[in-house]
């Protein structure tokens, strides 16, 4: 199996995510209540990456039950409690009771949610950990409302992060689910059931449509003078994206 379809597609997003904190957190070195939000959006990304992998990788663990995937998503899913730990540390020091009682609710989702039944449902095991996740992106969103917006046209802080819980979540999203449809059905030797086929095209024009948006608001960023480094990586990032569309070539390569 080419090793495309091993790895995790959004890592590109991944990558990108990382670079835009970074960028955040050189704007706040001497602000120490903004530095521990930057903190809690870093302690995230730890706890979203193996979520994201169990989400790929769940459907062929669960309803198929591959070897080789079976250990994928056994080590994602070993990498989630340290991490999911370290993420409440960092939400509860920003000392809002609201985001501590956040952080609590993720660790009893954390501990209730039910990975080893099999349904009949091929994105059910997918759908389950992604509705973790959105509340893992739920609670870093509630904080960037701590910050203020500064007038102008600079690029704020605020700014940045937000593009990672907005165009950035809903791009990862629709990655995670074509990169489980596509393991999915290759493990069944390219058989794709009606329900199959309609998730899959519409994860697939859903990222397309997502690294459009992206592109535009590179562009904009780039209008506005972000660093020449970043704006680097971020095209990579998208490039690398839509060689990864090309690679599944489609709804319609699925026969």
């Amino acid at each position: 199996m080419p090793w495309i379809m091993l790895s995790m597609v959004s890592l590109p997003f991944v990558v990108l995510v990382w670079l835009l904190i970074t960028a955040a957190s050189d704007h706040l070195q001497h602000f120490r209540r903004l530095q521990q939000i930057v903190d809690v959006f870093v302690a995230g990304q730890a706890v979203l990456a193996p979520m994201e992998s169990m989400a790929a990788y769940g459907p062929v663990h669960i309803l198929i039950g591959d070897a080789e995937f079976n250990q994928l998503f056994a080590s994602a899913r070993d990498d989630v409690p340290d991490a999911l730990d370290r993420f409440q540390k960092t939400l509860s020091e920003v000392g809002d009771p609201a985001t501590s009682d956040y952080a609590e609710m993720l660790q009893a989702d954390w501990r209730a949610i039910n990975m080893t039944t099999s349904t009949s449902a091929t994105m059910d095991p997918y759908d389950a950990v992604r509705r973790l996740i959105e509340r893992v992106y739920r609670s870093m969103t509630s904080l960037i409302y701590f910050l203020e917006i500064d007038a102008g046209d600079d690029i704020h802080v605020s700014e940045l992060l937000m593009l990672t819980v907005e165009d950035m979540q809903t791009a990862r999203a629709d990655a995670g689910a074509l990169h489980a449809l596509t393991l999915f059905v290759a493990r069944r030797d390219g058989y794709v059931g009606s329900a199959d086929a309609e998730r899959l095209e519409l994860a697939w024009t859903g990222l397309q449509s997502d690294l459009q948006g992206l592109q535009r608001r590179l562009s904009s960023l780039n209008s506005r003078g972000l660093e020449p480094q970043v704006a680097q990586s971020f095209q990579q990032s998208l490039d690398a994206m839509r060689e990864y569309l090309d690679f599944v070539d489609g709804p319609s390569s699925t026969g």
